[in-house]
């Protein structure tokens, strides 16, 4: 209940493209093996692993929230 309280709908179509934040669509270029993948970065309740849909409380969905265009996560 307390989750459900907090919730807010978010506008994907209104969300800036400028940086990484909930609703972004990312796209990621794996240097070594030279292959591009794509993930939505969404909240726990909308993680879907095989849709790349990624939770922004996962380690990985963290690294990424803020991130711009160009930068680099190890």
């Amino acid at each position: 209940e307390s989750l459900i309280s907090r919730a807010v709908v978010v506008d994907l179509t209104q969300v800036k493209p400028d940086q990484v934040r909930f609703g972004t669509r990312v796209k990621l270029q794996n240097l070594d093996e030279k292959q591009t993948e794509q993930y939505i970065v969404m909240g726990m309740w909308e993680a879907n692993a095989e849709s790349r849909i990624i939770s922004y409380l996962t380690p990985f969905g963290l690294q990424l929230m803020g991130r711009k265009v160009g930068e680099d996560i190890l």
